[in-house]
């Protein structure tokens, strides 16, 4: 294995002014809003002439100008409101304060929305997956036993993971508590000398290691292929009545949605947490990955959603995590490789550092923040898990979202959320 890096870097590629589709971030799927790339100073669109009134008695001077359509302006507000008491009385116009109590009603009521809909279709997906008997069907429940687990594994992922040294560590450790996602597990450690043999340096910032066997990644992209294929058929069956409950089946399956939730406790207590702490700790996570998610995309040169197939290509983004997993779970396809790029602020920031052919059992693992694109899929069909893991302890505990994106690791102590102003 090549050496780890100490300090790592991370890039947000810049769209083309003269781009069409792909001038929609992740072609629509990672972020609908389209990005403006160009560093202009903007001035004000009023035309009012200094002094103007808007209300009686209130003029221009006293108009804070709040706009619930722009997302700095409701930024202000919520800094504001947590760092001083009283803070709307500076507000003096009280239609600014209308406009402010409509933008956060509009904000709830979107989580409403979401909430609702997310929790019918969690509902509905469960119906569906017992009423197939999706999980015996496909032979994919959970391991009850350390050997069960092992044979869900790569031989070289068990011999790296769960070797003598393991057992003889965590000898109280249970299966269950493992899959379960106890707080037990956030003390697994990997010993760093298996690690050697089990991991490959790609490219800068990013590694590669066998994890499950080709049966395990089949009967996960079968049961997936499948549950899309039932939903389908259960929307067309309950007409367009039917349509708005069915919607976030568009979007590539959450494993927890299906009963798979348990492949996303055991990547994440196995590897990417004990492999973080190895190689992306201090730069990317402050502290500990405490949160997961994990789905399965699907690609073809024929996209389908009633297939689970909703893209040919992904354009390049990065991701809402601090550290990604990606595994291909299905490899009967031509085109669709990963690519990554070059590192943001840098003379090299749109150069491609990269590209990788997925293998399957085989997951790549890199920094949520590495930007990173996905190449047409010309025939075939291609199925990737991707597992997000989070630290809402660490770096999110003290970083607000445009340091976090930004990726403004030094800096973190001056930021609006660090201990300077909290």
């Amino acid at each position: 294995m090549q050496p780890i890096f100490a300090f790592r870097l991370v890039a947000f590629f810049l769209m083309s002014a003269n781009s069409t589709e792909d001038e929609v971030i992740g072609g629509g799927a990672i972020n609908e809003k389209r990005r403006n790339t160009q560093h202009e100073h903007r001035t004000s669109t009023s035309t009012l002439a200094p002094g103007s009134a808007h209300t009686e008695g209130t003029t221009d001077s006293t108009r804070s100008a709040f706009d619930r359509n722009k997302l700095s302006h409701s930024l202000h507000a919520m800094v504001g409101l947590d760092r001083y008491p009283n803070y709307l009385s500076r507000w003096n116009n009280s239609e600014d304060l209308d406009e402010l109590e409509a933008a956060l009603e509009q904000q709830l009521e979107l989580v409403r929305a979401q909430k609702k809909n997310i929790l019918t279709w969690r509902d509905d997906a469960y119906k569906i997956v017992q009423k197939a008997n999706l999980l015996e069907e496909h032979m994919l429940r959970p391991p009850e036993t350390w050997e069960e687990l092992a044979d869900l594994l790569d031989p070289l992922a068990a011999r790296s993971i769960l070797n003598k040294r393991f057992f003889r560590r965590y000898s109280d450790l249970l299966v269950d508590e493992v899959i379960g996602g106890c707080n037990k597990c956030r003390n697994i450690h990997l010993d760093p000398g298996p690690l050697e043999d089990w991991i490959d340096f790609i490219v800068f910032d990013v590694y590669s290691m066998p994890i499950f066997k080709k049966e395990t990644c089949r009967k996960i992209k079968n049961v997936i292929a499948r549950f899309t294929e039932l939903a389908a058929e259960e929307e067309n069956a309950m007409g367009k009545q039917y349509e708005a409950r069915m919607r976030p089946r568009k979007r590539p399956v959450d494993l927890d949605t299906v009963g798979l939730g348990w492949i996303n406790n055991l990547l994440l207590n196995l590897v990417m947490r004990p492999l973080s702490r190895h190689l992306y700790e201090e730069a990317e996570c402050k502290g500990e990955l405490d949160w997961r998610q994990g789905y399965v995309a699907g690609y073809s040169n024929v996209p389908s959603a009633s297939a689970g197939l909703t893209r040919d290509h992904l354009v390049a983004h990065t991701d809402d995590s601090e550290v990604t997993l990606n595994m291909c779970v299905g490899d009967e396809f031509d085109g669709g490789e990963l690519e990554f790029r070059g590192l943001r602020g840098t003379r090299d920031e749109n150069e491609l550092l990269g590209q990788y052919k997925h293998e399957l059992g085989k997951a790549l693992l890199h920094s949520g923040r590495h930007l990173h694109a996905v190449t047409r899929v010309t025939s075939g069909e291609r199925y990737v898990l991707i597992v997000w893991g989070r630290s809402w302890q660490g770096i999110r505990s003290i970083s607000c979202p445009c340091c976090w994106l930004n990726r403004r690791q030094d800096d973190t102590a001056t930021c609006i959320c660090g201990p300077i102003w909290n």
